[in-house]
């Protein structure tokens, strides 16, 4: 039978060592083979890599869209089609809510247009898309809320500022803006009822003291709502 290359080692170191000839081994048994001790395996000290913590969803308003950002990626819902802005806050905050109307600047109600109200934000809107979004807290059913500049409920009037220039308007005439304007862009075929120049959009923060509590997105120079 066929010898394990082990036992060949031993036999040949036993030629070399005794000076002699070996005898055959009997066909029916085998010859020992004393395995190897191997060392006891040390456990891997490394260990599994964790997964990344998931990034919080966000609500980010721009001039033209709110922008929804989850694990699955990034769901850009412009104003200028209400329907499925609505139906993104319904299906956050797990109720809906039913369409207010809307006081006009001269007193009665403003026809066509109609608030969309939760806690935390509310929508303003026309037959053909929204108005604007006012948002009053930092987030909205757990999830985040600012602009797409950074700025959310509880920013510093410093960083605002930054932004705004100086540019705001002063309430109650303590000299001081009680609501910062910035990120301005024109409107073609409008026209400023301040300055009577090119009408433009822009972001309006409102503040308290000196921490933002209300943002206003966008606001414009050129209509009364």
């Amino acid at each position: 039978m066929r010898i394990p290359y082990i036992a060949a080692l031993l036999v040949v170191s036993a030629l070399l060592f005794a000076g002699c000839t070996t005898t055959e081994q009997s066909a029916d048994t085998d010859p020992e083979v004393v395995a190897p001790t191997s060392a006891p395996s040390t456990p891997s000290s490394s260990s599994s890599p964790s997964p990344s913590a998931t990034a919080p969803a966000s609500l980010q308003f721009s001039l033209d869209a709110v922008t929804y950002t989850d694990e699955s990626g990034d769901r850009v819902l412009p104003y200028s089609d209400a329907a499925p802005i609505l139906e993104l806050l319904a299906e956050l905050s797990g109720s809906t809510t039913e369409p207010q109307p809307v006081e006009g600047p001269y007193g009665g109600e403003w026809p066509g247009l109609s608030a969309y109200e939760w806690n935390e934000l509310g929508l303003t809107v026309f037959e053909q898309g929204i108005g604007d979004v006012t948002v009053r807290s930092a987030s909205f059913s757990g999830v985040t809320m600012s602009t797409d500049l950074g700025v959310s409920v509880g920013s510093t009037r410093e960083s605002v500022d930054a932004l705004a220039d100086g540019d705001g308007y002063d309430i109650d005439g303590d000299g001081i803006n009680d609501a910062l304007f910035f990120q301005h862009r024109e409107v073609p075929g409008t026209t400023s009822l301040v300055d009577g120049g090119v009408g433009s959009i822009f972001m309006v923060a409102e503040l308290d003291g000196d921490v933002v509590v209300e943002l206003v997105v966008p606001g414009n120079d050129y209509s009364d709502i």
